[in-house]
């Protein structure tokens, strides 16, 4: 039964669970991508869905993690000459003045992740 399986409890409550729960997919405890019905594991030879669907979802989950405790990141907005950008800091980044360190992610990739398909198939802890 579903209710059984242990779903990751620091990023369960947020929207973004949420939906991939409604897609058929949680992400346990263990960083793991498992189907909601049963826990078993992701496997894109096996995935019959719509893998951009899930992907999408993924990817909001993700970004939504980075703003939960631990890692209580802020999301800041940036855009210049029409450009623009999500950008994520930890408190006091702003006015740090020492070494500042920045992750840019990969062209279809939103702040935070670095490939979907890694999040899906190998965990969130790689």
């Amino acid at each position: 039964p579903s209710g059984s399986i242990p779903v990751h409890a620091d990023l369960a409550p947020g929207p973004a669970a949420q939906r991939l729960k409604e897609l058929g997919w949680v992400y346990l405890d263990d960083g793991f991508l498992r189907s909601a019905e049963g826990g078993a594991p992701y496997c894109r030879e096996r995935f019959e869905g719509d893998y951009e669907t899930l992907a999408s979802a993924i990817t909001d989950f993700v970004v939504e993690a980075l703003e939960r405790h631990p890692a209580s990141l802020r999301r800041l907005s940036s855009s210049s000459e029409g450009v623009q950008c999500q950008v994520f800091a930890s408190a006091g980044a702003l006015e740090h003045r020492g070494p500042l360190l920045v992750l840019i992610p990969g062209i279809t990739c939103r702040a935070g992740l670095w490939s979907r398909s890694l999040c899906a198939a190998d965990g969130l802890g790689r």
